[in-house]
């Protein structure tokens, strides 16, 4: 079996939150709903906080490495997980976010973004030491929030 390094796992998802920052901060610049841009703030704020997490848990792990259960496991994941992203970049979120062509459209997309995190998180909780599941458990939990938040924004409209 051949080994990888978890931590290129938490750097993803890292990037993750970066991406997700870039959007929400973007997308709530230019949105005119007062109540959106609130809850768009909001959400922008909670991702820096994940990825300071990330950052700490990146920290504490060290040279953690983990045994894939087949050949190429890990690069079909990230493959498979990232490669159909909407915006796999922070400067491609915030075009998305521009080039939204309403807030429909726009809260649409986020909800996309926030699907994408959840499926990846709950595929890293695999790939990581037990030690550390429940921290991605409460970080998946905060993304279904938002979620349910965009949704709930969403059907206000």
């Amino acid at each position: 079996m051949k080994i990888f390094k978890v931590r290129e796992f938490i750097n993803t998802a890292i990037k993750d939150e970066e991406t997700g920052l870039a959007f929400y901060t973007t997308l709530a610049d230019v949105t005119d709903n007062e109540q959106i841009t609130q809850k768009l703030k909001s959400i922008a704020k909670e991702e820096v906080d994940h990825k300071k997490r990330f950052q700490e848990m990146l920290k504490e792990i060290g040279e953690f490495h983990s045994n894939e259960h087949y050949e190429g496991e890990y690069e079909n994941y990230v493959s498979i997980l990232f490669e159909e992203k909407k915006f796999p970049t922070p400067e491609e979120a915030k075009k998305k976010a521009r080039a939204a062509e309403s807030t429909a459209e726009a809260l649409d997309i986020a909800k996309t973004l926030e699907k994408d995190t959840i499926l990846f998180l709950s595929e890293m909780k695999n790939f990581i030491p037990d030690d550390y599941t429940d921290y991605i458990d409460e970080i998946i939990n905060e993304e279904q929030k938002h979620l349910l938040d965009l949704n709930q924004l969403e059907d206000s409209l």
